[in-house]
């Protein structure tokens, strides 16, 4: 029987380090938003897509499966062939990076930083290897050192832009300081596993063997991160590159305050509806029972604050950050249903991939692209303005996180 006391105090331990590790990024927000112009956030945001779109999926995905051996010996394997695969990944993106970036960022209208492309597949392992080695802390229900990981992330990033920023290094800051906050993490998630977690797991044959049994996971979820990251991430490059670098700027500090924040809080239910919806499927063969309890706080929690930023997000914005960015408050507004609706269904789509729906997943998030192509498209089409290309946006986000949440309780009523 699950014990949902031990699931809400697993949820506050998580929680009360996100809050700490969100605290700093707002504290300074003030301060950065006026150091950094509106341009440099732009091609930082753009920077920070290729980063969190590679990142994602140069593990193969393997990440995903360490919850699921019983042995801890194979789980440690799986992880360790995950940080092998981006290394790997990363290591020739790279060199096609120092080869061509110049015919990159032009294709990608990023000419401005084209010299420092070459930083993106750095962060973008440093990243994919932190994720990895969190699935390990998360086995272990070492969700203390998972929330100082998060503490160190922001610490890092945001002390590290506010240095750069004031040495007026503009959008070269961003950059560099989302690289020292990643490395940061991963580093110190590799120094808190225990002893026997960090030995090489040398029997080949094994890590072949798990690689073929879990080879679903790339097969299946490779394709539904990319869609996913692509839905989620592609918006700052292509704004820029269909509008303005301003334009770019304002969503991206948009997302910057709002999703990423949300996605950290909605990560530390997730960390935790995890690790106890695998519990229940093992003994259960479902998890309906911490699905709808989670479900339910999760509307609770976020019903208010949405409401709240609807209303207030233009002026909230134009006053903390000052009128330039009155911008991103308008788009704010916009964004609080589907900055909601995200917020519910994000914790529980790891249901997906522990009942091994990972099909569904991409089949999802096919649709969520296909709803967000069809933005950009219309909007491109009849010539809109950028702010008409947001509500359109907001339409497609909403109907795409609708569709998730239907589908997961379809899915735990009638398992396919």
């Amino acid at each position: 029987m699950i014990k949902f006391n031990e699931f809400n105090k697993n949820v506050a331990k998580v929680l009360s380090g996100t809050f700490f590790a969100q605290l700093l990024p707002f504290a300074l927000a003030a301060i950065l938003a006026r150091i950094y112009s509106v341009e440099d956030y732009g091609d930082y945001y753009s920077f920070a897509a290729i980063v969190s779109i590679l990142g994602a999926v140069s593990s193969g995905k393997y990440e995903l499966a360490i919850l699921n051996p019983k042995s801890a010996k194979e789980a440690i394997a799986l992880c360790q062939g995950a940080i092998l695969i981006s290394f790997t990944v990363n290591a020739s993106v790279l060199a096609i990076l120092l080869l061509f970036s110049e015919d990159i960022a032009r294709l990608i209208n990023m000419e401005s930083i084209a010299h420092l492309l070459w930083i993106a597949p750095i962060a973008a392992f440093s990243l994919s290897a932190s994720l990895s080695l969190s699935f390990l802390l998360n086995r272990e229900k070492a969700f203390g050192k998972l929330t100082k990981g998060k503490i160190i992330l922001s610490t890092v990033t945001n002390f590290s832009r506010l240095g750069l920023g004031l040495a007026q290094l503009g959008t070269v800051g961003l950059m560099v300081s989302l690289v020292f906050g990643y490395i940061s993490q991963a580093a110190y998630f590799l120094r808190h596993l225990k002893i026997k977690d960090l030995q090489i797991i040398s029997d080949k044959r094994k890590r072949k063997q798990l690689f073929t049994e879990y080879a679903n996971f790339p097969k299946a979820m490779v394709p539904a991160t990319l869609l996913n990251k692509s839905s989620n991430d592609l918006p700052p490059i292509l704004i820029k590159s269909l509008f303005s670098g301003k334009a770019a700027g304002w969503y991206g500090q948009m997302t910057g305050l709002l999703k990423k924040p949300l996605a950290i809080l909605g990560k530390a239910f997730e960390e935790v509806y995890r690790q106890k919806a695998s519990e229940e499927i093992h003994e259960l063969g479902h998890c309906r029972p911490i699905f709808y309890s989670t479900l339910k706080k999760l509307f609770l929690i976020g019903l208010l604050p949405f409401t709240v930023l609807f209303f207030v997000a233009p002026w909230a914005f134009s006053v903390f950050l000052g009128e330039k960015w009155l911008e991103s408050g308008i788009y704010a507004q916009y964004f609080a249903i589907p900055l909601f609706l995200q917020f519910v269904s994000s914790p529980l789509s790891s249901t997906f991939y522990l009942m091994s729906r990972n099909k569904l997943v991409s089949i999802l998030e096919f649709v969520q692209l296909s709803l967000i192509v069809l933005a950009f498209s219309y909007s491109y089409f009849i010539q809109a303005e950028a702010i008409f290309l947001i509500l359109s946006l907001s339409i497609a986000y909403s109907i795409a996180y609708l569709c998730k949440i239907i589908a997961l309780v379809v899915l735990l009523k009638r398992p396919l």
